[in-house]
């Protein structure tokens, strides 16, 4: 009746019958695992591929993730009883059959007790007619001879009590044949009617197995039915549950990127206000509020030229330093070294040798007043060894604002 995952109504259907081999064990079949007692029965079976499966999966999101699980429910298959129902019908048709064989043996043992009496009793019988025979001849016998009756009348008189004694004896005998004809025909009917009784006891008991063994198969479809539909429902559910979780998610994530979009377009103007406030005032940004306020360091440094008006101070600045290069080498030397300081003047970063840039990015990533000193000498340095030009000091001094 229960086949090993039997496919029912398009669900795989675990094997719920008895397996004495495997009692009180837990063992995996198929996609099943199964919960024998001691006495072989499965009492229980787990859906183990979609556990698995649902371990595997999981609940994903920020949201809720509770809810049922719908392989709880192929937990719930209903035991097979089918093998509990054989057993026990097959118990009670033998304890039926015993019962009569039991009665047909005494009824048999009787009747053969009997069968066996028979030929004492009237074995007896035929004694009893010889001794009656045998005092009515002596009595006649006496009579005779008190009367002087002749031979002859003796003589009829004899054969006249031998011929009643044969014929009580042919009785007897005739008693006998019959006792035991019946006696062996009792026997006979004993055989027939413990034969026929056991036919119908073995009829009666497999019909009422088969009709257990039928309502037990129409009550595990039922429950299987059952709970299929519950496993259903709860399916239907779960997806319900998680679309709602996801369109949650979804939308939870729209709102913290347009929080983070918002809060970084925030930080971003506070930088740009910063940045801006600290170049109109001349003084240069550290080079992560550059990067948030989106400027780079060869705009920041000609923003703050241009708001400490580099041009003038510029003048004076190269000016000085040309009166000093002119004193060293002459009046001539001087007058053409300030002409061509004023003609070569560098208004942008993007003018800057890599040497001089170099020098310009590390200013920028450190400004405080208290290096001053120690810039001005490393431009003063980089001059003197060839490194940059008259030109590009003069634009790194104007950017510290000399």
């Amino acid at each position: 009746m229960a086949v090993a995952e039997e496919s029912i109504r398009g669900k795989t259907r675990p094997d719920m019958s008895r397996n004495e081999g495997l009692a009180g064990q837990t063992v995996t079949k198929g996609d099943y695992e199964y919960t024998y007692d001691d006495n072989g029965y499965a009492k229980k079976a787990i859906n183990v591929k979609n556990r698995q499966e649902r371990e595997q999966e999981g609940y994903g999101g920020g949201g809720y993730s509770g809810g049922g699980d719908s392989s709880y429910y192929d937990s719930l298959q209903p035991t097979d009883l089918s093998g509990y129902l054989n057993d026990m019908y097959k118990a009670y048709t033998d304890a039926q059959l015993a019962a009569l064989k039991s009665a047909y043996e005494q009824n048999l043992a009787g009747l053969q007790a009997d069968a066996e009496k028979i030929p004492g009793i009237y074995q007896g019988a035929r004694n009893e007619a010889a001794s009656q025979n045998d005092i009515a001849r002596m009595a006649f016998n006496e009579y005779a001879n008190a009367r002087g009756l002749n031979t002859g009348t003796s003589g009829q008189a004899a054969l006249a009590n031998s011929a009643v004694l044969q014929s009580n004896l042919t009785d007897i005998s005739t008693k006998e044949s019959d006792a035991i004809a019946e006696n062996a025909l009792q026997q006979q009917q004993l055989a027939i009617e413990y034969r026929n009784a056991a036919v119908q006891a073995q009829a009666e008991g497999n019909y009422q197995m088969a009709q257990a063994l039928y309502n037990e198969y129409v009550r595990q479809d039922n429950a299987a039915m059952q709970t299929a539909q519950l496993a259903q429902e709860q399916a239907n559910w779960e997806a319900q549950f998680n679309a709602g979780n996801s369109q949650w998610q979804q939308q939870f994530d729209a709102s913290q990127q347009e929080y983070q979009d918002s809060l970084s377009a925030q930080n971003r103007e506070y930088a740009y206000n910063l940045a801006m406030t600290m170049l109109a005032a001349g003084v240069m940004p550290d080079a992560n509020t550059l990067s948030q306020a989106g400027i780079s360091t060869s705009d920041a440094m000609n923003m703050r030229l241009a708001a400490s008006g580099g041009t003038s101070s510029g003048n004076s600045g190269s000016g000085g330093r040309g009166s000093s290069s002119g004193s060293s080498s002459g009046g001539s030397s001087s007058s053409s070294g300030s002409t061509s300081g004023s003609q070569n003047r560098i208004e942008d970063v993007s003018q800057l040798g890599s040497a001089a840039l170099n020098i310009a990015n590390a200013m920028s990533r450190s400004n405080s007043a208290s290096q001053l000193g120690t810039w001005t000498e490393t431009i003063q340095n980089a001059l003197d060894r060839g490194q940059i030009t008259e030109a590009e000091a003069d634009f790194l001094m104007r950017a510290m604002g000399f």
